[in-house]
């Protein structure tokens, strides 16, 4: 509801705020792809405001940082299934790719 009011108000940064909470809210709820789209969001209309602030005087780079990090986070939560399947359910798979990984020599 509060997305769609900044939309119609034509409101970048109301539209990202509503974005940032929203992920936050389905973030916490476990409904992790749903996070991912509106953190997503986020990031993207924060984005847009950090390149129109000439100045930087508004802080922008800062919520691009904090923008980026909570989509990381939302990521990792959407891929923490599928990675507790393999550890628990696959491991075999798990050693055979640990095993193939090629190690930087530091000669």
């Amino acid at each position: 509801q509060s997305y769609k009011i900044a939309c119609d108000a034509d409101d970048l940064e109301a539209q990202a705020e509503a974005c940032l909470y929203l992920g936050i809210v389905f973030n916490q709820n476990q409904q992790f792809d749903d996070a991912v789209t509106n953190f997503q969001k986020n990031y993207e209309i924060v984005q847009i405001l950090c390149e129109n602030d000439q100045t930087g005087a508004k802080g922008y780079l800062k919520k691009v940082e904090m923008a980026r990090l909570f989509l990381g986070i939302a990521l990792g939560n959407s891929r923490s299934n599928s990675y507790m399947h393999l550890v628990n359910d696959d491991i075999t798979s798990l050693l055979r790719w640990r095993n193939s990984r090629i190690y930087p020599s530091f000669e």
